[in-house]
């Protein structure tokens, strides 16, 4: 899923998602089959499948000589606890003969538990390789704040039950605005899922950010 910056019109980076295209019952969204591999233990062989899919995008990109931006994977809270997930994650990137700041991993804030346990060793790792962190559905519910306090973040994703409601809650409309001004204070960059409509909002409000239809950074 591409994220352009609206003020050049071109793609600043990407998010490799996981889509189900069943042959018999069609389209199954993400909300039914993660939390299905996620309640039996597959989560971990998904993940590290997205990996290796982003790699050999960039291998493919390198061969092709083709512009590359900075691509995000998404790890579930139970590849916190799989001693080898992140080793494995590690020797996929290390692979790569791609500027290590391309390499992007999203977590959600319903990894907060997760994190707190196993997450410290893991992250550092992969920081220390050059490998940038989101902090995904940031608003939902967890412990936001703290998160912020105890990891280093990169990039933060404004949970869309933020972003449905600008232009309509005024409330809505000066909890994002805060949100994004915070995370400028801290140096963090800031993303959500918004309309052109919602873009155009955003921008009034805001000025200097990056954008897109669907996932925005700013």
């Amino acid at each position: 899923q591409p994220i352009v910056d609206t003020e050049t019109g071109k793609i600043a980076s990407a998010e490799a998602l996981a889509r189900w295209e069943h042959p018999e019952r069609g389209f199954i969204p993400p909300n039914i089959f993660i939390p299905a591999l996620e309640k039996n233990g597959y989560i971990s062989k998904l993940d590290y499948y997205v990996i290796n899919k982003v790699k050999d995008f960039y291998n493919t990109s390198l061969k092709n000589n083709e512009p590359l931006v900075p691509v995000s994977v998404n790890i579930s809270w139970m590849d916190f606890y799989d001693g080898g997930f992140f080793d494995k994650a590690v020797t996929s990137y290390s692979l790569l003969d791609v500027p290590k700041e391309l390499l992007r991993v999203e977590i959600t804030e319903s990894s907060y538990a997760a994190m707190n346990t196993n997450a410290s060793q893991s992250i550092n790792d992969l920081r220390s390789f050059g490998v940038k962190f989101l902090l995904d559905d940031f608003g939902t519910g967890y412990s936001s704040f703290d998160m912020l306090q105890k990891y280093s973040f990169d990039i933060l994703k404004i949970d869309q039950s933020f972003t449905h409601m600008l232009g309509i809650n005024k409330k809505t409309d000066h909890l994002v605005q805060s949100i994004i001004e915070m995370c400028h204070h801290i140096g963090i960059k800031t993303e959500a899922c918004v309309s052109s409509y919602y873009t155009a909002f955003i921008q009034a409000k805001t000025p200097n950010v990056l954008m897109a239809e669907s996932n925005d950074i700013f």
